[in-house]
């Protein structure tokens, strides 16, 4: 059985908000990407935020203005 510790937060960075697509070097950030006009704009960040930022999560540390999307984790 394995057991898992969490570390710390993880911020959501490039490697989340990037989607490789198969057999070409063409990368796209598609979270942020209106799907029905196809210009970028500040979705979902802005709704994460409420609910998945520094404030929320870490009130009482250093504000970074992040939003975090995981947790790092070591195996036990």
């Amino acid at each position: 059985m394995f057991k898992f510790q969490g570390v710390k937060l993880c911020s959501r960075c490039k490697a989340c908000l990037v989607h490789v697509f198969e057999n070409t070097k063409n990368t796209k950030k598609v979270p942020t990407i209106n799907q029905e006009n196809g210009i970028a704009g500040s979705e979902p960040n802005e709704t994460l935020k409420e609910f998945r930022s520094d404030k929320v999560l870490r009130p009482n540390k250093k504000q970074q203005g992040k939003v975090y999307f995981g947790h790092n984790l070591v195996c036990q």
